[in-house]
């Protein structure tokens, strides 16, 4: 007996043996092998999205943070500044490459065309942030790639990219080109793309509130960059080491470069980019 799993529902998979199992990870339905068919058995439960609690807002961040810095206001102005541009940069940080969370992972499907031959599909995704990985027809898994050139060949497809972005839809790119036959649904897995917080009020979504350990340092850090605080470099040390602890599947070489990134700015550096953004803003930029 062996266990398979994949994006979908099961097809024929090399090596299969009846009374072999198979878990569609994106429900938890459970398949087995009986008489050389998939066949429905049941659903592993799985914890709802609505138990993902985001409530910590930006204000209370700041409650916080102030114990820390002789309670200096750090929202000035109509703007809110310079917590609003600060708190979104931790955000993107936290989500942006080279982390990969479960709760901020999305799932898109399409299927490629059966009248002719076509390589590129353009897909109704709002809220793309970078493709993690994608799957032909469930169990194929394809090659993820930062860009493709156009291809004329006719091939079962290795390699995706999301080529294009642009009014809600995102370009996925198929190289080589699918044949009309067979049909293949391509399950894309990716990640979302971080939100703006605007006011003090916003909340650190889709952040659980479980990991407020990260953000919190991490805000900490650009406030006392922001005023000048020596002991800035201490806590990004504690945020670095915070994030990394949290985050999972992360290669060694991932580390060390965003452990560089952070660790290695030059104070002044970091404080010149929060003040250009505060500018930018200002002007509406």
């Amino acid at each position: 007996m062996a266990w398979f799993r994949g994006y979908g529902t099961p097809g024929a998979i090399a090596g299969q043996q009846n009374n072999d199992w198979y878990l569609n990870v994106l429900n938890g339905a459970v398949y087995e092998l009986l008489a050389g068919t998939w066949t429905a058995e049941g659903t592993i439960q799985t914890i709802p999205a609505t138990a993902v609690q985001s409530t910590i807002s930006l204000q209370s961040t700041i409650n916080w943070a102030q114990g820390f810095l002789g309670f200096a206001p750090l929202a000035v102005g109509t703007g809110s500044e310079p917590a609003i541009t600060s708190a979104n940069m931790i955000l993107q940080t936290i989500l942006n490459p080279p982390f990969k969370w479960r709760w901020n992972r999305a799932t898109q499907t399409f299927q490629t065309s059966t009248s002719t031959p076509t390589q590129d599909y353009a897909v109704p995704v709002t809220n793309f942030g970078w493709l993690e990985n994608a799957y032909l027809s469930g169990q194929i898994e394809l090659d993820p790639k930062l860009t493709l050139s156009v291809d004329s060949s006719v091939d079962r497809p290795v390699h995706i990219a999301a080529q294009l972005e642009a009014s809600g839809q995102v370009t996925f790119r198929l190289q080589p080109v699918p044949p009309i036959t067979p049909q293949y649904t391509v399950t894309v897995n990716y990640q979302q793309a971080a939100p703006v917080i605007t006011s003090l009020a916003g909340t650190w979504a889709p952040v659980p509130d479980y990991l407020s350990s990260a953000y919190s340092w991490g805000f900490l850090s650009l406030m006392r960059d922001y005023f000048g605080d020596p002991r800035a470099q201490l806590t990004r040390q504690i945020f670095v080491a915070t994030i990394l602890g949290l985050a999972e599947g992360l290669t060694e070489q991932e580390r060390s470069i965003f452990a560089s990134a952070w660790l290695g700015r030059d104070r002044n550096e970091m404080i010149e980019q929060m003040t250009a953004q505060l500018g930018e803003r200002g002007r509406g930029i």
